[in-house]
């Protein structure tokens, strides 16, 4: 890899490991949103996508394993995120009864990225749950199955196998919001 390319990725990854988001608290003249999103959601949504450039930029980029220490701590991150997702979306169904939740599907992408580099079976059962919990759309069991197949074929193969060669094996084409 050229040397800048690499100190462009490595300054990439400092503005993103010091970015914090700035919550701007909703007035009345905000544009209008299919639903109402907390400033805690959208805490908790721009933390999800910086975590997910990290966790790119660590498998793409550098080529780290999964089992090196910073993309571990990113993974586990991230899957705390997406926890706080469901635990966010369950507090809002509680208060409306006719509630759909649209707001966490938007992350089954950064959720199935980072869920196919799962290799410990605690992280495979969360991700199988988050999908099923966050929306019963086909397009998300989809996307489940290739994990699956992509699982598989990472414990046969002894290492992380990329989700994309499992697409042709599933015949399915993955959908992400």
């Amino acid at each position: 890899m050229p040397d800048s390319l690499v100190q462009t990725s490595l300054e990439l990854e400092d503005q993103l490991s010091k970015y914090q988001p700035r919550i701007a608290q909703s007035t009345e003249d905000a544009g209008v949103e299919p639903f109402e999103v907390s400033a805690a959601e959208r805490a908790v949504e721009m933390d999800i996508w910086k975590t997910l450039g990290l966790i790119l930029l660590d498998r793409l980029v550098f080529g780290r394993s999964t089992f090196d220490l910073k993309l571990r701590e990113r993974l586990e991150d991230m899957q705390a995120m997406l926890q706080a997702v469901v635990l966010l979306c369950h507090a809002r169904e509680r208060q409306s009864q006719n509630f759909i939740d649209f707001w966490s599907s938007y992350y089954s992408g950064p959720a199935f990225f980072a869920a196919s580099l799962a290799v410990e079976d605690a992280d495979r059962r969360f991700y199988r749950r988050f999908f099923r919990e966050i929306g019963p759309e086909k397009a998300l069991l989809d996307l489940l199955v290739i994990l699956e197949k992509t699982w598989a074929a990472s414990d046969d193969a002894g290492h992380v196998r990329d989700w994309f060669e499992m697409i042709d094996q599933t015949e399915t084409a993955p959908l992400f919001f």
